[in-house]
């Protein structure tokens, strides 16, 4: 492998442990936590809405969550359980899925979730969540929302991609089906690059989903009520201690779906460095490519298993620094809070002419703090 190639496969990993680490608003149990509870279907609606009508030229007004179980059998991952299912009130199905890292055959399976849920109402239901069967005439239309915390699109700049069935001529053949695809390293990367700050809800949401924190996410939720709720949402989440747990457990499987990656490369590497190694009775130019074939494998070997040790160390101590700064800032804000609580107390027992040595007694401030507030 030559020089300019190691330095360009080391940004790239640089940049994936990066993406990875962002696209922490993706993980199965926080996005369900924020999104898919009864008591916020506000914010699901507020980012349905911002996604489907980007340009706020329209906007569903309620909806209501669906059972999720699309299949009994999920055996070999080839079950169906859908991250949010919703009916809005014109009956609009919505399904919303947000996937972190990318999986092969991923454009077939979502496919065929979205299959699944359009031809559900034409089936005989149970339970009160489920549409009832109905016939042809009556069918409602799907919407897919696919998050994605990788690139899908490769030969495309742009972050959204607009997918449904059309014809030749380029006019759609059936309305009843959309898919939306979101890719969150594209537009981190336009973003980051531009320097531009979110205007639309569309982008608000995708800053918030891209992982955007600090100063800059504190200014969108003061723009946007939903966004903040979101954001409330994961403070509570991070201090129960079970979330917590769940949390971390899908940082494990996502990290080691990262590493099986880098194993079936190693083991693709290992296969060009054995054909080379097989074949050294060839001469000339064959001989010379053999050799370069077998030196660029090694490194990738070298490269591939750096990587799984990588991922794993350094994503871990992420997690747990990430965390580790939610608490202590929340356990900060907590004692600031309760600290003005009592100044406030103690000024109101001034007022009512309490002497400061009782009103030490029952505040727990010591008298010399009390001073400065007790008028001349």
């Amino acid at each position: 492998m030559t020089e300019q190639g190691e330095e360009r496969q080391n940004k790239e990993q640089k940049q994936s442990t990066r993406d990875v680490v962002l696209n922490r608003r993706l993980l199965d149990s926080l996005f369900k936590y924020v999104f898919c509870r009864e008591e916020r279907k506000d914010v699901f609606l507020d980012m349905v809405n911002a996604f489907v009508y980007p340009e706020g030229e329209g906007a569903f007004e309620e909806l209501h969550f669906l059972d999720r179980e699309k299949s009994p059998e999920r055996k070999g991952g080839k079950g169906c359980r859908l991250d949010a299912l919703a009916r809005t009130s014109n009956e609009t199905m919505i399904h919303a899925e947000s996937q972190v890292n990318k999986k092969q055959y991923f454009s077939r399976r979502t496919f065929t979730y979205v299959s699944r849920v359009y031809n559900d109402q034409f089936n005989e239901s149970k339970g009160e969540d489920k549409l009832k069967p109905i016939g042809y005439e009556r069918a409602k239309p799907i919407i897919s929302i696919n998050l994605l915390g990788y690139t899908e699109f490769k030969d495309s700049e742009d972050y959204r991609e607009d997918v449904s069935l059309k014809r030749k001529n380029g006019k759609n053949y059936i309305e009843d089906i959309r898919l939306i695809f979101l890719e969150l390293t594209k537009f981190r990367k336009k973003f980051e690059e531009t320097r531009c700050e979110p205007h639309t809800k569309q982008e608000c949401w995708l800053a918030y989903l891209a992982g955007t924190g600090g100063k800059r996410m504190r200014q969108i939720a003061e723009r946007e009520p939903m966004i903040q709720k979101a954001l409330e949402a994961e403070k509570v989440f991070l201090a129960d201690r079970k979330e917590r747990l769940a949390y971390l457990q899908d940082w494990k499987i996502m990290m080691d779906e990262i590493s099986d990656e880098a194993e079936k490369q190693k083991f693709e590497a290992e296969k060009r460095r054995f054909y080379a190694e097989n074949h050294k009775e060839d001469e000339g130019k064959r001989r010379i490519d053999i050799e370069k074939h077998r030196a660029e494998a090694e490194n990738e070997i070298v490269e591939a298993e750096k990587r799984i040790a990588e991922a794993r160390v350094k994503t871990e101590r992420e997690i747990r620094l990430e965390i580790e700064r939610k608490l202590k800032a929340e356990q900060k804000a907590r004692i600031e809070t309760e600290q003005k609580a009592k100044v406030e107390m103690a000024r109101k027992m001034l007022k009512a002419g309490m002497t400061l040595d009782t009103i030490a007694e029952i505040s727990g401030i010591p008298v010399k703090d009390l001073e400065p507030l007790s008028p001349l």
